[in-house]
């Protein structure tokens, strides 16, 4: 589970959630808005999809 908190107005967080679900080849199973200060975004993400960020970011501080 992760939770966040923002001072954003709401769509500009659950975009970027979306957004980066995506980049990482994962996609979204279901979305729900239960008010202006909460959302649940249930997401899938295949297995490895946080080690190429992770290399990458070793690779740039070498």
């Amino acid at each position: 589970m992760l939770q966040a908190a923002t001072r954003l107005e709401r769509r500009t967080p659950t975009s970027f959630v979306l957004d980066t679900v995506n980049r990482f080849g994962g996609w979204i199973g279901d979305v729900r808005v239960y008010s202006n200060k909460m959302n649940t975004v249930r997401r899938t993400l295949p297995a490895g999809a946080f080690v190429r960020p992770i290399q990458h970011r070793s690779s740039a501080a070498s």
